[in-house]
């Protein structure tokens, strides 16, 4: 698709993709979402009972104090968009709550992460570079919400962002989150686990913050990242600086060069233009759509309330006038239900219904996503497992967080730590390659187990 077939398309509110895009360049990714639903004293209100469970797409949902999905790993943005897509309506349908609502924060101090993983060959010592960008890309990636003291923020993270990197996710929350947590086991590559994102409900929000980080980390692997040198010290309140602004956003921290936010953007879009384009068409759509953002948050932001999430949701609550409204109840729960993952009662998905946003996949693909795993990672063979032992009713399942590993339990055992099974394993075999499919693994485990 070429720029005006792209941006005709988002115009019209028609979906980019109708079938799973496959790409010839693998980036692997993947989002955990924790899904907010707690009471004023922040303890969660969701029943865990049916947690954990593999899920047929080779993701997961289970219980990490909120309920939380985890994405099969996807090797490009489009995918991606799909998979997240799908946790919504997985997990709205368990049923395990009178609402779940995607977003970061509540009005009680409670707060639930939108975490984004990815598969890197870049040396750790590296990953400082990445700040800057982590911090600007909220001008595009933001949720947007009514902070406590009644204000409008572009992003929802901003707030609890203490510090330039850390490894400690939960006292102290970083722009860059340093915390060894492999789920591979491949030579020359790490995992780096994004902590600072907001939880999207718009599809092209979600599609330009994987699309571009991707782009992002690759530069940074090739070694060609644009020449930003960056004050990490000032991390904390440039984040929080841009995210109380809707327009002329600055990072103090730029020691070289141009401090506003749309510039800095224009700097890593730019040099991903001379990298990528042409690369395959899900990546020329991510810097079309990249590259048109930016050129409409630098005349009118509003020009994007069908497109990003803290544009749609200000443009919202400016119709309703009810920005300067003393009513702060009735503002937090227009707030709130944006982020409703009901598809009969969120407020997002109302304007979906009647084509108000722009879409990157189809309702269809989204299905698909929800019962097939990706057709190019090891969540292949996850998810075509765990349909067999599903199929087959013979009271076995797959282990839970099997990501390097796939182990078969009775169903009984599922949510035990795999390591602690001993005799209770039918059969397990190590998986540690994300680029891999392990189809050969997955007729083994038919036969095994027949």
């Amino acid at each position: 698709m070429d720029t005006i077939e792209v941006l005709k398309k988002l115009e019209q509110g028609e979906p980019l993709y109708r079938t799973m895009p496959i790409v010839r360049k693998k980036r692997i990714c993947g989002t955990e979402t924790e899904f907010g639903n707690s009471n004023k004293e922040g303890e969660p209100i969701a029943s865990f009972d049916q947690l954990p469970i593999m899920l047929y797409n080779g993701g997961e949902i289970y219980e990490d104090i909120h309920v939380e999905y985890a994405s099969p790993e996807c090797t490009n943005p489009a995918a991606l968009t799909a998979y997240y897509e799908a946790g919504k309506v997985l997990t709205r349908e368990l049923n395990l709550a009178d609402k779940l609502h995607c977003l970061n924060n509540d009005w009680h101090g409670n707060t639930f992460g939108a975490h984004e993983n990815y598969f890197t060959c870049a040396p750790r010592k590296n990953w400082q570079k990445l700040i800057p960008f982590l911090i600007s890309r909220s001008i595009i990636t933001g949720a947007g919400w009514i902070n406590r003291g009644g204000k409008f923020e572009i992003t929802q993270r901003a707030w609890c962002i203490t510090c330039a990197e850390s490894d400690n996710t939960t006292s102290e929350r970083a722009v860059l989150n340093l915390r060894y947590e492999p789920l591979a086991n491949l030579g020359g590559w790490d995992r780096l686990h994004i902590i600072c994102g907001d939880a999207n409900m718009s599809e092209v929000s979600t599609f330009l913050r994987i699309g571009m980080t991707s782009l992002v980390i690759e530069m940074m692997e090739k070694e060609a990242l644009p020449d930003i040198l960056y004050d990490p010290e000032f991390s904390r309140d440039d984040f929080r600086s841009i995210s109380r602004s809707t327009h002329n956003w600055r990072l103090e921290g730029i020691i070289n060069g141009h401090k506003e936010g749309l510039k800095v953007l224009q700097l890593y879009l730019d040099r991903a233009k001379q990298l990528f384009s042409h690369q395959d068409q899900v990546t020329d759509a991510v810097l079309i759509i990249w590259e048109d953002t930016l050129e409409k948050l630098a005349s009118d932001p509003m020009k994007l309330w069908r497109r990003l999430d803290w544009v749609t949701k200000l443009f919202i609550l400016s119709e309703f006038e009810v920005i300067q409204n003393s009513n702060y109840e009735w503002l937090q729960s227009q707030d709130m239900e944006y982020h409703n993952i009901n598809g009969a009662e969120g407020l997002y998905y109302l304007l979906r219904q009647e084509r108000q946003v722009e879409r990157i996949v189809s309702d269809e693909l989204i299905i698909h996503a929800t019962i097939e795993p990706p057709s190019d990672t090891r969540a292949y063979a996850r998810g075509k497992i765990n349909q067999f032992l599903g199929n087959n009713g013979n009271a076995k399942s797959l282990c839970a967080n099997g990501w390097s590993h796939l182990t078969v339990v009775d169903e009984d055992c599922r949510g035990v730590d795999w390591r602690q099974l001993n005799g209770h394993k039918y059969i397990s075999r190590r998986i540690d390659n994300p680029f891999e499919t392990y189809r050969e693994i997955v007729e083994e485990f038919k036969i095994h187990l027949k």
